[in-house]
């Protein structure tokens, strides 16, 4: 039961094969389907889960349209108060951008990529231009 075991909490999901600006269909599966999921039936319902935009940290979030409006200078901001520890910055999972595998820290890279974001309007893993539609 997603419901209950996130109630209003967001799941954090990180690493390489995260894509940004997805979305997932994410299914658990009965302990005793290990070894044998493609023949097992103790699935459960499917659980549609969107990811943000690479360097949307903070709300508003880009919306699935375009033109592209995020990341923008609020979530620059963020990412600089968790490197600089500030209290009330987000968490590192939301701020640790680089290396694509996370290594649990916010370090210059990291503001550098949600500047590039939101200098370039990064799309994925691949730089466009902002007025690609």
């Amino acid at each position: 039961d997603w419901n209950a075991a996130l109630g209003t909490q967001p799941l954090r999901v990180t690493g390489a094969d995260i894509m940004p600006s997805s979305i997932y269909e994410v299914r658990e599966f009965g302990s005793g389907c290990m070894g044998q999921e493609a023949m097992c039936c103790a699935v459960s319902a499917p659980l549609t889960l969107k990811t943000q935009r690479m360097g949307d940290i903070v709300a508003p979030f880009q919306l699935p349209i375009f033109p592209a409006t995020q990341p923008n200078v609020s979530d620059i901001a963020a990412v600089v108060d968790k490197f600089k520890d500030v209290y009330t910055s987000p968490i590192v999972a939301c701020c640790d951008m680089t290396p694509l595998v996370p290594d649990f820290r916010v370090d210059i890279t990291d503001i550098a990529f949600v500047v590039d974001g939101f200098r370039y309007g990064v799309i994925g893993y691949h730089y466009f231009p902002s007025t690609c539609p």
